[in-house]
């Protein structure tokens, strides 16, 4: 099986500024994957870089969770 552009969806869910603890996020993103897979918590922040693909000053970060005082 291929999968090609077509096939992912990325679904993106604006943060108010007031809503979030931390000031940096600016958005929480969803993919979807041949409408059957779907990973959760992908987040947008903003960043002091600029995205060299995006030509922004964003950081785009994959679901992580906290495991004692690391983050995996």
């Amino acid at each position: 099986m291929e999968i090609c552009d077509q096939d992912i969806k990325v679904h993106i869910k604006l943060i108010k500024p007031g809503d979030n603890e931390d000031n940096d996020l600016l958005a929480n993103a969803t993919i979807v994957i041949c409408d059957c897979v779907e990973i959760h918590g992908w987040t947008i922040s903003a960043s002091q870089f600029t995205h060299r693909r995006f030509m922004e000053q964003i950081w785009i970060q994959p679901p992580r969770y906290k495991f004692g005082s690391l983050w995996k």
